[in-house]
């Protein structure tokens, strides 16, 4: 083998073992990930006060939980299966969220069906990237994602 076939057969034998790039959505699914469990801040308050709430009490994880089993006080699933088909939550009609949709949920309280969600749930100060950032997480269909549980 001559020194331009070795350095050949060596970059490429370097570049099999070095990960991948990453995509720009797998990116934003970490980036969600991390809102999702409080590693990165949110803000937000509870709807009528104007007191703005702890940062670590605005983790996603601490309701929606983020393993198998019962979230505490029965907050809902949030995973694509349901957020992205019809679902009868709280006694309202079925909603269906996409971004925009769960979004406005985040920042109003507001359901795609006009349903206003209880007090308890609160109203985040959400930037439109993190909010993408989280949603990319919650709703990511490949394996590498974890799955979001009650």
């Amino acid at each position: 083998m001559n020194g331009v076939s070795a350095m050949v057969a060596t970059l490429m034998a370097l570049s099999a073992a070095l990960p991948a790039a990453a995509t720009p959505q797998a990116v934003a699914r970490t980036h969600g990930e991390a809102l999702w469990r409080g590693e990165r801040p949110l803000a937000g308050q509870i709807a009528g006060h104007a007191q703005a709430m702890p940062a670590a009490a605005l983790r996603c994880i601490n309701c929606h939980g983020g393993g198998p089993g019962a979230a505490p006080g029965g907050a809902p699933r949030l995973d694509a299966a349901t957020l992205t088909r019809p679902l009868a939550r709280r006694g309202g009609p079925p909603s269906v969220y996409d971004e925009q949709a769960f979004c406005r949920l985040l920042r109003t309280g507001i359901d795609p069906a006009a349903v206003l969600l209880p007090r308890e749930m609160p109203r985040y100060r959400i930037d439109d990237h993190d909010c993408a950032a989280l949603w990319r997480h919650l709703v990511a269909s490949d394996g590498d994602a974890p799955r979001i549980t009650r």
